[in-house]
């Protein structure tokens, strides 16, 4: 069992939250009960993912898109108001890493993708107002048809994959 505090303050060190700009809140968006024993991972912050959280008896939800953007209502009423009354109601904290975890060149999505691809990490895609770096460009160790790329997609995400047809049809070293 590991505490609330804890979790977030090693989160917040590793990912760097306070060193991007970002329209996420990130960090702990609610916090709920302060001991953890267990830990789910989900792209949203949704009522799916909360649902499914109290059904495997998590206590904190790490999330990519969480609940509050900067610019966005704050108010607590609509599907804003039932997510938040579902995370108090069952004790489940909501931490939250939007461009914290797209830049994070271990963990991070992009970066996890490459690797699950084959492919060595080359480059920042592209770096944020700032100069701060955010996404990965890889480069394939070994060539490979968009067909097994998106076959691996498949398999190894257990997802379905939306292929739009254009560009080579093989991507090489």
């Amino acid at each position: 069992m590991a505490a609330l505090k804890s979790i977030v303050s090693f989160l917040d060190d590793f990912l760097k939250i306070a060193d991007i700009r970002d329209d996420s809140w990130n960090g702990l968006q609610f916090e709920g009960r302060g001991d953890i024993q267990r830990i789910a991972f989900a792209v949203d912050a949704g009522m799916d993912s909360f649902r499914e959280a109290l059904e495997e008896k998590v206590d904190l939800i790490i999330v990519h898109h969480g609940l509050f953007w900067k610019g966005s209502n704050p108010c607590m009423t609509g599907l804003n108001k039932d997510r938040m009354e579902f995370l108090s109601a069952n004790g489940i904290s909501l931490y939250c890493a939007h461009l914290p975890l797209d830049r994070h060149k271990d963990v991070g999505n992009n970066a996890q993708i490459l690797k699950l691809l084959g492919a060595s990490i080359k480059e920042a895609l592209f770096e944020e107002e700032e100069g701060k770096k955010i996404g990965w460009r890889g480069e394939l160790d070994e060539p490979a048809t968009i067909k097994e790329i998106e076959r691996r997609m498949r398999t190894e995400l257990n997802a379905s994959c939306r292929v739009l047809s254009f560009g080579k049809d093989k991507i090489k070293p």
